[in-house]
């Protein structure tokens, strides 16, 4: 199974749109402040970079090489409302500039403006069908809206239009059939990618070691596909009631484990305890554990399981990524959904039963092929954005649209951030704790009554507001909060992993 690995690594490139070398001009060496900006873009130094793009426009308003320099230097440090600000500014000067364009793209889709974002790079590459960027761009879109072969085309286009942009080398490296090209174009991207941040190259190089240490074999083989499978949730309690997740009890390498059941998760992970009783062994580092919490960023290690059994459903080679030592509370570790992206997923929370049925006839998944997927929508379903592993569903709050929330069946209740949230309603000091992946949020918010709405779910009520600046910056684009098993646990959900779509039906009744 290529899903989790790929789309893991799209979503590296996704949080890394500014990273790009500037080049205005190829061939051309920038005289003056101009040379002085590209320097220390290169550097680093994007606040020295954007203040030498904004003397030049000072005095030459017109310079699209200092325009498209500016927006990428305050992107790059997530300066966002600054960047759309002079987007709008630099679009008005020249509305046929190709690169300021693409640029502009970039900042909508920071924004979580997708279709917006789609529009600028259309724009971009309409205006100068050389435009790499533009294609690239494109590319990124597609890849959100689960046009997965349109996708595979623009970073291929991409790449024959510039073969030294770091983005677009590694996007077109994981287009390719070939493990040791793959390999050899995403270390070289590593190479270009001189003015990255160090998350960004450390994550980067956490996959290429995963890559070798994977080999060509795939992961997360189903051992028969073409059947349905019904597999029993358990409601997990504590000393003093329900704890508002889902468990399944699986068996890794033959070791009984349970594992709380996230749509918020890409994958299986483990705690360190977990994984030795389970008898793995390490084969390379795995990318940080960072997420909504307090707590510092943690080191985990990829290792692969032989063998995995839920029910009557067994899986091989299942990459596990273990925890350096976080215990999370008394379950075992996470199983992401996405694990099961063979089939469609079925989580009928009232009766406690995940359902798994396989593709219809003709039909191929996401996880058989996922260079072959082309959206297409099925009757009753409502398409989300796919960021990575992430669900992320167009959500209306207090009849205002336009926020991303992530369908996160792995949080106990809904939260929106306080950016959100300060869009619509007060905020007050909560006496309540948050907890997160990485840890409990020592400073939360609540806040006023207001209604939360996506397909058929429509939810009043107070919710908690934390701050998501870091997330957000991390995923590279604004993500509004998540929709927690409070509201889904009374709904039927169902996902369509291969067409990025999904289901809400009350108490089963489809």
């Amino acid at each position: 199974m290529k899903t989790l690995l790929a789309t893991s690594i799209c979503l590296l490139l996704i949080g890394s749109s500014a990273s790009v070398l500037l080049r205005a001009h190829p061939r051309q060496a920038p005289a003056g402040s101009l040379s002085r900006g590209h320097a220390a873009f290169h550097a680093g130094r994007f606040a020295d970079a954007a203040r030498e793009y904004q003397r030049i426009l000072e005095s030459d308003p017109s310079n699209g090489a200092a325009r498209t320099g500016l927006l990428r230097a305050l992107l790059k440090e997530d300066r966002v409302a600054e960047a759309a600000h002079a987007a709008e500014q630099a679009v008005a000067v020249a509305p046929n500039e190709a690169s300021l364009l693409a640029a502009c793209g970039d900042i909508c889709f920071r924004q979580g403006n997708f279709a917006r974002a789609q529009q600028m790079y259309a724009a971009a590459v309409a205006a100068n069908a050389a435009c790499a960027r533009g294609y690239w761009g494109l590319g990124r879109v597609d890849l959100v809206e689960r046009r997965n072969r349109s996708a595979r085309q623009h970073f291929v286009k991409a790449y024959e239009l510039d073969r030294d942009d770091p983005n677009i080398v590694l996007d077109w490296a994981f287009t390719r059939a070939s493990l040791r090209e793959r390999i050899a174009a995403a270390e070289r991207s590593l190479t270009l990618a001189a003015n990255d941040d160090a998350q960004t190259v450390a994550g980067i190089g956490a996959r290429i070691a995963i890559l070798k240490a994977r080999g060509e074999q795939d992961t997360f083989v189903v051992t028969d596909p073409h059947r349905a499978y019904r597999l029993e949730l358990r409601e997990a309690r504590g000393p003093d009631g329900p704890l508002h997740t889902y468990r399944l009890f699986a068996l890794v390498n033959g070791q009984k484990l349970r594992l709380t059941l996230d749509t918020g998760t890409s994958g299986i992970y483990l705690n360190r305890k977990a994984a030795e009783r389970s008898h793995l062994v390490r084969l390379a580092d795995g990318l940080p554990v960072t997420g909504v919490g307090d707590e510092a960023t943690r080191r985990t290690h990829i290792a692969i399981a032989d063998t995995l059994q839920v029910g009557n459903l067994e899986m091989k080679r299942c990459e596990v990524r273990v925890d350096s030592g976080h215990a999370f509370d008394d379950t075992d570790g996470l199983i992401g959904t996405d694990v099961f992206a063979h089939f469609l997923v079925r989580l009928h929370f009232p009766e406690r039963i995940l359902e798994l049925l396989p593709p219809a006839a003709g039909e191929t998944s996401i996880a058989e092929n996922f260079w072959g997927v082309e959206r297409q929508v099925r009757p009753g379903f409502t398409p989300v954005h796919v960021l990575g592993h992430l669900l992320l569903a167009d959500t209306r709050i207090d009849n205002v649209p336009g926020f991303l929330l992530v369908v996160d069946s792995g949080a106990q209740t809904d939260v929106l951030s306080t950016a959100a949230a300060s869009r619509i309603a007060g905020l007050h000091v909560a006496s309540a704790a948050v907890r997160g992946v990485s840890g409990w949020v020592r400073e939360t918010l609540t806040t006023g009554r207001v209604t939360l709405t996506f397909a058929n779910l429509a939810r009043p009520g107070t919710f908690f507001a934390v701050n998501l600046d870091e997330q957000n910056r991390r995923e590279g684009t604004e993500i509004a909060g998540v929709i927690g098993l409070d509201a889904l646990r009374q709904f039927d959900l169902t996902i369509d992993y291969t067409n990025g779509l999904v289901r809400l039906d009350h108490e089963g009744v489809r």
